[in-house]
């Protein structure tokens, strides 16, 4: 539930079927109404192209069936990405496994975001209610 789509008035921010929110930076107008919107801070507007931009999991290595950028390149291994959808997924055994302690951030916004955390500090998370 990104509060960022619905403030775009020119629909160059779409939340795409897999749940990735993206930024059409041929439609985007750099008005920045979506960085304002988002409660993560994830947003900025680029200098470059003085569009809005954000992290897009790089969709385009996702597409071509690679690891995002940040996963592969994680020596320790601490991020994972995958499909919570398949139970017998990497991903949706380590949830299973951890779910008493698995935590996202600002709960409270109710944007129902699928980035989650494990074993961080309260300090940089909340807890997810009811968990």
């Amino acid at each position: 539930n990104p509060p960022c789509v619905p403030v775009c008035p020119v629909q160059a921010t779409f939340q795409r079927e897999d749940g990735i929110v993206v930024v059409d930076n041929k439609r985007c107008v750099g008005c920045a109404y979506c960085v304002q919107a988002c409660p993560y801070d994830a947003r900025f507007i680029n200098h470059t192209t003085q569009t809005a931009d954000k992290c897009t999991f790089c969709v385009h290595r996702l597409e071509a069936g690679l690891l995002p950028a940040c996963v592969e390149s994680c020596v320790g291994g601490a991020r994972i990405i995958g499909d919570m959808r398949d139970p017998h997924s990497t991903l949706s055994k380590l949830l299973r496994r951890h779910e008493a302690e698995i935590k996202v951030l600002k709960p409270e916004h109710q944007t129902a975001p699928h980035v989650f955390y494990l074993g961080l500090d309260d300090a940089f998370v909340t807890p997810l209610p009811g968990r």
